[in-house]
């Protein structure tokens, strides 16, 4: 049996990722199970392998120095596995995002939004739970003191009053890595959750400009149909009549630069009608390549 503080094996790693039932090939969690499997332990427990020597892969065991019992389970099991849920639920919602084809509706992104800020406030709850556990446990201790005053050889140790032990190692150091872990938990859904609303007003914005677009050329295609039957009906009308002379020569005169200066605004209007139809079109053809 050995004794081990920082150096972990590859196995153990993905050992307790199996524990913890995240995927111990996913890369994306992977700081999690490193963090918690590193945590320094609470008071008076130590960690060890089983093998019988260093080089062998022997299986991970807890040992506390005041009750002399073992367990295979981490100390901090409790407080592991609920992160875990959280972050493996905020991990699960953020795939499907992200994963979402290009015709999904913005409702499927808001009940993404919707489930991340539950995940969210979950962590934030349980947060608040470890700083309260946090300055509890603190409460029954004292230190650091000095083992022998001023002596240069003086070690460092903290005091328990409750159990009425001391111990070397920071009694501290174990919730606070674990406050430290819960506030990464709450920054990796905080970012899942700006991440999907993002992708939301994306696809919003994108919907509009499609959106605008086809409406172009559903007004195109009717001044199409109608500029048809236009063309059509003056085809086959028969020639009318000329007009009766006017009352002067003057009179007609300004009768016909009127007319004349009607079908050339007309003309002007319709082709400007057309090239616009023509800018439209070709800005959907860039906007669908």
């Amino acid at each position: 049996i050995h004794h081990h503080e920082l150096s972990f094996a590859e196995e153990d790693v993905r050992s307790f990722a199996r524990y913890l039932g995240i995927d111990e090939d996913c890369r994306e969690l992977r700081w999690f199970v490193e963090d918690g499997l590193g945590a320094p332990l609470p008071a008076f427990w130590r960690r060890f392998h089983d093998g019988e020597s260093e080089a062998e892969d022997g299986r991970l065991f807890y040992w506390h120095e005041l009750t002399n019992q073992s367990a295979w389970e981490h100390p901090l099991d409790k407080q592991l596995q609920m992160l875990s849920e959280i972050l493996l639920r905020a991990s699960s919602v953020l795939t499907k995002s992200k994963s979402r084809s290009p015709s999904a509706s913005g409702d499927d992104f808001t009940t993404d939004i919707r489930v991340l800020e539950e995940v969210l406030a979950t962590v934030q709850e349980f947060l608040t739970e470890l700083y309260c556990e946090q300055n509890d446990l603190m409460e029954t201790w004292s230190g650091p003191h000095d083992s022998h005053g001023d002596n240069e050889d003086s070690k460092q140790y903290w005091y328990n009053s409750m159990v009425k032990w001391s111990t070397w190692n920071d009694p501290g150091a174990a919730p606070a890595h674990m406050v430290s872990l819960a506030l990464r938990v709450v920054l990796y859904v905080e970012q899942g959750v700006r991440s999907v609303r993002e992708a939301k007003a994306g696809r919003e914005a994108a919907a509009e400009v499609f959106s605008r677009a086809d409406g172009g050329l559903r007004r195109s295609s009717s001044s199409k149909v109608l500029g048809e039957k236009t063309r059509r009906r003056k085809a086959n009308s028969k020639e009318l009549p000329p007009r009766p002379p006017g009352p002067s020569r003057r009179a007609a005169a300004e009768q016909a630069a009127h007319a004349a200066a009607d079908r050339l605004h007309e003309e002007q209007r319709q082709q400007q009608w057309e090239q616009w139809q023509q800018q439209q079109q070709q800005q959907q053809q860039q906007q669908q390549q």
